[in-house]
């Protein structure tokens, strides 16, 4: 094993010889061979956190404080990440995986603290020769670099562009020469060698930085554009890279689920099955789902070696079923590997769910598949479904319980009231107005316990009522049957401190995000429409993060609710169905029966400890008498 550090005076590969009985045995830093090269990157081993640990106070150039805080640091970091010191490695793309994959709230570390534990862990593993070193300027790059980066208006982009630059400078390549690849390259080689929780997206930025210089047209720069790279490499392949039969076909499945024609138009609203369309209306969400689950499967039988070119329609996928299997064995394999379970680890619901129930509607409805094959696909669906009596996965279990400890909770429930006071104190009225739709957005959730899409579908003109003519407060939140997923109705009473809040936000600061003739309670970022269900989610859960040092997704609002509710109410299970729009109760009961297995528990506990304090004294006195006899020499039991 070859460990890699880098001290101000010398560099030196640390290796450990075997003694005689297997062990390492250690040699002191000093007595060290000196490399005249850093050995290739395959040939290093990083060392432990803990190792690096043990070699910070052997750095006696660097001041005692500077080496306090950088074993602080790493300390931090191993509390962030959640692992003992021994189990990190000192290695980039490790930690890149890991200590960003947390919001500083939620890791329990304020933001100044936690840009400082990066900080010194970048200087740790600088000294360790494991991090690129610090390079301020563009002075020492060639004159070809230095020239187009001078017109550069000084910020980010030129900023991140420098980085570029001295990468392809330090491999001959001229700014007229820089490609594609380059970029990927370089974005590669930073993942690698720089601690940061935006190298993953280095690539992206910087085409992004240089297409813009391109567009300004500033004077020498290279005319060209760079590919926009996304965010997040995927395996799904667009339906341009499938053959055209199968992208006619896939077409042809598009219509018949969203029920419209060739031109887009809509179907007649009552159909038969023999028309070839769903019995009801599909959501524009669960279409796109449908179809790139569609996709993906495609992708996937493409990417395990099938020829793109024997997918001629969408049958191919499901016929012969093994091909169906094969998709769903391929996204449990990576779902496990992902989360650390084991190989034979169990998978249900989420996204191999969708998959299986795709395959199974498309072997169903769509290429009317029979025979033992389509037996094998509807198998697949039902092995991976979750069901009604398998509750909560264990991650959501986990997430819930951290929520409904005593200060998140507390958090949560104050945060619509903290995040409308700060739009009131903002003076740029676009930030305020996004400010008080978050928190009218939370407002409800709290009130009323809806799905992020019933939300979303929220109208001033529809959905909130006005009883009262002479005061026009806000009364009631009636949802329809087309507004909400199982069909079922709803009209909610608002809360008078409730709808004050929605009130205030609907008058004072919707209009500066909203169109004039916009009905949306919360408007699309661009003023138009319905805001994006990625949009206010993803949104809504970072400021959670962020305000109440939880990892929490937004559906868990409506466990918490339920939550709430049996912790006042115990059994009341009919109660929590009504609440939260469950058609069966044994939807409800499987999900929530934990709460009541908990509440068990602690009635036990306290059971257990009234009887040890009504025993006490008994046990007291038979304990005293069996120590008195010991002293006189005479064993427990009578005998000596």
């Amino acid at each position: 094993m070859i460990y890699w550090y880098k001290s101000s005076r010398i560099a030196a590969s640390r290796r450990f010889p075997r003694t005689d009985n297997g062990n390492h045995r250690k040699m002191s830093f000093e007595q060290l061979p000196l490399p005249l090269e850093p050995p290739p990157a395959s040939s290093l081993r990083a060392p432990s956190f803990a190792e690096a640990l043990d070699l910070i106070p052997t750095w006696e150039d660097v001041p005692a404080t500077r080496r306090r805080d950088m074993a602080s640091a790493l300390k931090g970091a191993a509390r962030i990440i959640g692992q003992p010191e021994a189990t990190i490695p000192c290695d980039v793309p490790w930690l890149n995986q890991r200590l960003f994959a947390k919001r500083p709230a939620v890791a329990g570390t304020a933001r100044a603290r936690f840009a400082n534990i990066v900080s010194l862990v970048r200087a740790t593993l600088r000294r360790l020769a494991l991090h690129t070193p610090p390079r301020r300027g563009h002075a020492d790059l060639p004159e070809a670099w230095r020239a187009v980066l001078e017109v550069l208006p000084d910020g980010p982009g030129r900023s991140c562009l420098r980085g570029f630059a001295r990468f392809c400078a330090g491999r001959g390549l001229l700014p007229a020469q820089v490609n594609d690849e380059a970029v990927a390259d370089y974005a590669a080689e930073d993942s690698r060698t720089r601690l940061s929780a935006s190298s993953a997206n280095r690539a992206r930025t910087v085409a992004t930085a240089w297409n813009a210089a391109v567009r300004a047209g500033h004077p020498g720069w290279p005319p060209h554009e760079l590919a926009s790279l996304r965010r997040r490499e995927t395996y799904v392949l667009p339906i341009e890279a499938f053959p055209e039969s199968f992208r006619e076909d896939f077409e042809l499945y598009r219509q018949r689920i969203s029920r419209t024609d060739e031109t887009g138009r809509r179907r007649a609203r009552f159909v038969t099955r023999g028309a070839g369309g769903p019995k009801i209306r599909l959501r524009p969400r669960t279409i796109s789902t449908r179809l790139f689950c569609v996709r993906q499967a495609g992708s996937i039988l493409v990417r395990e070696g099938l020829p793109a070119e024997e997918l001629r329609s969408l049958r191919d996928l499901v016929e012969p079923s093994d091909r169906a299997g094969l998709v769903l064995d391929w996204i449990a394999d990576r779902h496990a590997a992902k989360h650390g379970l084991g190989e034979n680890a169990e998978v249900k619901g989420g996204q191999i769910s969708q998959v299986a129930e795709t395959l199974r509607q498309v072997a169903v409805h769509h290429v009317r598949l029979a025979g033992p094959d389509l037996a094998a696909v509807k198998e697949f669906a039902n092995a991976v479904k979750r069901r009604p009596g398998d509750g909560m996965s264990p991650k959501v279990l986990q997430r819930l319980r951290r929520l409904i400890q005593r200060r998140p909770r507390a958090l949560l429930l104050h945060l619509p009231d903290e995040l409308m006071a700060e739009a009131r104190a903002e003076r740029r009225p676009v930030v305020a107005a996004r400010l008080a739709l978050w928190a009218t957005a939370l407002e409800i959730l709290m009130f009323c316990p809806l799905r992020v899409g019933s939300l979303l579908e929220l109208r001033l003109d529809r959905n909130l009522q006005r009883l009262d003519p002479r005061t026009g407060r806000l009364t009631r939140l009636v949802l329809y049957p087309d507004n909400v997923k199982n069909k079922e109705p709803l009209d909610w009473p608002v809360p008078p401190r409730s709808a004050a809040l929605i009130d205030e936000y609907i008058s004072k600061f919707r209009p500066a995000v909203a169109d004039v003739d916009n009905p949306y309670v919360f408007p699309g970022e661009d003023g138009a429409g319905a805001r994006s269900y990625t949009g206010l989610s993803g949104r809504l859960t970072r400021l959670i993060a962020d305000y109440c040092e939880v990892d929490v997704h937004l559906h868990l609002v409506r466990h918490l609710a339920a939550w709430r509710y049996l912790k006042e109410y115990p059994g009341r299970y009919e109660d929590v169905r009504r609440l939260l729009g469950h058609r069966d109760i044994r939807t409800t009961q499987a999900f929530y029966i934990a709460f009541e297995s908990e509440a068990s528990a602690v009635r036990f506990d306290g059971i257990i400890l009234r009887e040890k304090q009504a025993t006490r004294t008994i046990a007291a006195a038979a304990w005293a008498g069996r120590r008195k006899a010991r002293r006189g020499g005479k064993a427990p039991g009578g005998t000596s």
